[in-house]
C-alpha cells in the first residue's frame, strides 16, 4: 500500500458503487417474482439517485490519519477475505492440473505499506503518526478476528450429547477456558457445546487485546493460530472436515498471513536527514573531533562504532527538533519490533542512498536506539535496512555500494537473520516522464539554434555530417543494410548545390549552409522515433549547444522534478527548501524569473559509460574492415581519379 493515494473518490461513493454492482448481480438471477424484481429495480434506481446527489471527490487533501484509514478500508472490505479465497483457488488449481499430488498450499501472501511511515515523502508524517499507524493496523486486524470468531461462536453448535468429544480436546478446552477469565459464564451460557465454549474462550482473549478485560490476551499470533488448529483437528476427528474448511481454515490462513499487524509498515527517511542527525550526535559526544559526512574520517568513525557496539548517552532535549524526531522514530520502531506485534515494522527505507556509509549510518542509529542484539558489536541489528537508489549515478554505483556494505560483519550477520537476502529499491528518476520529454524538446531547440548560429569549423562540420549518419533515427537503403530511405526533406539541401542550368556547382558558403541544414533536419534529441541518440548529445557538446538552452526555472519544468532534485536545484541560490514541495517550487520560479536555470540532465554531456558502450558496439569488426577505405585510398583535393578508375567504378556499380 503506497503513501501516495491516487484514488480521489470518497469511501461513501465507493460503497454506493458496490451496492449498485450487487443489485445488478441480483437482478441477473431468474428466481424473482414480478413484485420482488420491481423492488430490486427501485432499489437500484434509488442508489443511482443517491450517487448523483453525493459529493464524488474529496475537496481537501486528506490528513495522514485519513490516508491510514483509507488504506485499511480496503483490507476490511476486500483483502482480508480475498486472501484466504486466493489460497483456496491456488489449491484447487493445483489439484485440477496435478491430481496425482496432494498439495498443501502455505499462507504465502504478506502485505506491506508505508502509509504513515513515509517520513521522507510526506512532511506531515511524524514518529507519533507512525506509532498511530502501527496501532491502527493492529486494531484493524484484531477487530476482523473478533468478527470472525463471533461467527464461530454462533455456528459451532456441536453437542457433546450427540458426538463423543476426544479427550485431548477436553484438556485444550480447560486451558482455553482458564485463559478466558470467564469459564463459569461461558459454560453456563453454552452447556454441553464444547466447541462453542472453546470459540467463546478465544473470543474473550481477543477482546482482551482491545479492551483490557479480565481475559488473558494473546501474547503473539502463534497462540491464536494454535487454538484454531485445535478446532480444525477436533472437527476432523469428528468427521467435520467441511465445517473446518468452511469456517475455521480461512481464519487460520488469515492469522498466518496478517498476524496481529495487518501489514508490515515500512518506514522511509532521507539519507541527508540521517547523516545530519548522526553528525549532531557525534558532535554532542566529541565537539572537537566529530567528522563530517563523506570523508574518510566519517567512514572510519561509523565502522568503528558498529564494530565495538558503541552506545551514546545523549540528553535528547539538548538536540535539535530534527534529531529528536528521528530518534523518537527509532524508539517507535524498537517498541514495535520487540512487542507482541511481531513483524509490524517492515524495513527502514533510505531515500537517496549514495554510499555504503549512508546505510551504515542507519545501522548505527538503530544500534544507539536499542535495536542491537549484543552490546559488544558481536550480534546483529534487528532492523531491515533497504537502500533506495534514485538517481542514474546512484543506480550505476549500486553494485559497488552493496559490496562495501556487505564488507561490514554486523551487516552480514543482520542480513542473514532476515533470510540471507537484501532488498533493494530502485526509485523513480529525478525527472518525470513529462520532464524527460521537455528536456528532449529543449535540447533539440538549443541544438538547432547552435547549428544555425554557432561558429563551426569546416572539419568539424564534416565530422558532424559523418556523425549524423550514425544517429539511431537514420535509415538508408544500401548494400550494407538498412530498411528506410531518407525523407524527401533532404532534397532541398542537395538542390541548393546546383546552378540554374542544372549543373553541380556551388561555393563554399552555400555548401556550409546546406550541411548545417542537413544536420538540423537529422539531429534530434526529442523522445520517440525521431531521436538521434547519443550522437546528438556529442554534436551538441562539440558546438557549445549548452549556451543556447533556454531557462528551465519555470513552473512547467520544475513540477516535473522529484523532491530531492527540486531541493538540489536550490544549490547556488538564496532559496532554502521548504517543508512543502510546492512552496519550494514557487520560490525557485520566482527566483529564476530574473535568472537562468538549466537542469544538469539537460546538458550536452554524454554519459561516459553509454558512450563507451556505443563506441564498442559501433566499432569496425574484422568482417566489415574490407568495406572501409583506408586513409591513403581516399583521394584529396589535389588528386583527380584517372579515366580507367572512373570506368572501373561504373562497371562495379553496374554489377
Amino acid at each position: 500500500m503506497t503513501a501516495h493515494p491516487t484514488e480521489a473518490k470518497r469511501v461513501t461513493v465507493l460503497e454506493i458503487h458496490r451496492r449498485i454492482y450487487r443489485k445488478l448481480t441480483e437482478l441477473e438471477q431468474q428466481r424473482w417474482a414480478p413484485r420482488e424484481r420491481e423492488q430490486h429495480i427501485n432499489d437500484l434506481k434509488s442508489e443511482i439517485e443517491l450517487l448523483w446527489m453525493s459529493g464524488e471527490l474529496r475537496l481537501e487533501r486528506p490528513s495522514v490519519e485519513g490516508e491510514i484509514a483509507w488504506g485499511l478500508h480496503f483490507f476490511r472490505e476486500v483483502i482480508f477475505d480475498a486472501t484466504s479465497k486466493l489460497y483456496d483457488s491456488v489449491e484447487e488449481a493445483l489439484a485440477r492440473h496435478y491430481p496425482q499430488y496432494d498439495f498443501k498450499v502455505p499462507s504465502f501472501m504478506r502485505y506491506a505499506s508505508w502509509i504513515g511511515g513515509d517520513c521522507d515523502g510526506n512532511p506531515n508524517v511524524t514518529a507519533k503518526i507512525t506509532a498511530c499507524a502501527l496501532e491502527e493496523c493492529r486494531q484493524a486486524i484484531i477487530g476482523w478476528y473478533v468478527q470472525q470468531v463471533r461467527r464461530l461462536v454462533t455456528v459451532l453448535s456441536v453437542s457433546a450429547n450427540v458426538v463423543n468429544i476426544p479427550e485431548p480436546f477436553i484438556k485444550a478446552l480447560e486451558h482455553a477456558l482458564h485463559g478466558s477469565g470467564k469459564a463459569a459464564e461461558i459454560i453456563a451460557r453454552n452447556p454441553d457445546e464444547p466447541l462453542r465454549q472453546f470459540a467463546a474462550a478465544i473470543l474473550g482473549r481477543l477482546e482482551a487485546m482491545r479492551d483490557g478485560v479480565s481475559a488473558k490476551p494473546y501474547a503473539r499470533s502463534d497462540g491464536f493460530k494454535s487454538d484454531l488448529r485445535e478446532l480444525e483437528k477436533v472437527l476432523a476427528e469428528l468427521g467435520g472436515d467441511l465445517i473446518a474448511k468452511r469456517f475455521v481454515r480461512p481464519l487460520r490462513q488469515q492469522v498466518e498471513t496478517f498476524g496481529f499487524r495487518t501489514v508490515s509498515l515500512d518506514v522511509r527517511q532521507n539519507s541527508t536527514v540521517v547523516n545530519r542527525v548522526l553528525t549532531e550526535l557525534f558532535k554532542f559526544a566529541d565537539p572537537a573531533g566529530a567528522p563530517a559526512p563523506d570523508t574518510p574520517q566519517w567512514t572510519l568513525r561509523v565502522r568503528a562504532a558498529l564494530n565495538s557496539g558503541e552506545q551514546l548517552e545523549v540528553d535528547q532535549l539538548a538536540l535539535s527538533e530534527e534529531a529528536q524526531e528521528l530518534l523518537e522514530l527509532f524508539d517507535v520502531i524498537r517498541k514495535a519490533s520487540t512487542g507482541l506485534n511481531g513483524g509490524a515494522v517492515g524495513a527502514f527505507i533510505l531515500s537517496m542512498t549514495r554510499s555504503s556509509d549512508d546505510l551504515l549510518a542507519v545501522y548505527l542509529l538503530a544500534q544507539y536506539s536499542g535495536l542491537a542484539t549484543a552490546m559488544d558489536g558481536s550480534g546483529t541489528i534487528a532492523l531491515r535496512v533497504v537502500p533506495l537508489f534514485e538517481t542514474i549515478a546512484d543506480l550505476r554505483a549500486a553494485p559497488e555500494i552493496l559490496d562495501q556494505l556487505f564488507g561490514v560483519s554486523i551487516v552480514r550477520r543482520s542480513v542473514r537473520d532476515f533470510g540471507n537476502s537484501q532488498e533493494v529499491m530502485l526509485g523513480y528518476s529525478d525527472v518525470t516522464r513529462k520532464g524527460i520529454e521537455m528536456i528532449g524538446d529543449l535540447r533539440t531547440d538549443a541544438l538547432h539554434e547552435a547549428l544555425s548560429r554557432a561558429p563551426i569549423e569546416d572539419d568539424t562540420l564534416l565530422a558532424l555530417l559523418v556523425l549524423a549518419f550514425a544517429g539511431q533515427n537514420v535509415r538508408v537503403d544500401s548494400g550494407t543494410g538498412g530498411d528506410f530511405r531518407f525523407g524527401g526533406r533532404f532534397g532541398r539541401h542537395a538542390a541548393a548545390l546546383f546552378d540554374a542550368e542544372g549543373k553541380f556547382a556551388f561555393d563554399v558558403d552555400t555548401l556550409r549552409i546546406a550541411a548545417r541544414g542537413v544536420l538540423i533536419d537529422v539531429l534530434s534529441c526529442r523522445e520517440g522515433i525521431s531521436k538521434s541518440g547519443i550522437v546528438a548529445i556529442v554534436a551538441g557538446g562539440t558546438i557549445g549547444a549548452d549556451g543556447f538552452l533556454s531557462n528551465m526555472g519555470t513552473e512547467d519544468f520544475l513540477s516535473c522534478l522529484s523532491r530531492p532534485a527540486l531541493e538540489g536545484s536550490c544549490a547556488d541560490t538564496p532559496v532554502l527548501p521548504r517543508a512543502r514541495v510546492k512552496d519550494t517550487r514557487a520560490a525557485l520560479v520566482e527566483h529564476f524569473k530574473e535568472g537562468h536555470f538549466v537542469h544538469p540532465a539537460a546538458l550536452f554531456a554524454p554519459d561516459a559509460i553509454s558512450l563507451a558502450e556505443w563506441l564498442a558496439k559501433s566499432a569496425v569488426t574484422e568482417v566489415e574492415d574490407d568495406d572501409v577505405p583506408d586513409a591513403e585510398d581516399v583521394g584529396g583535393e589535389d588528386r583527380a581519379p584517372e579515366g580507367d578508375e572512373i570506368e572501373e567504378g561504373y562497371r562495379e556499380a553496374a554489377e
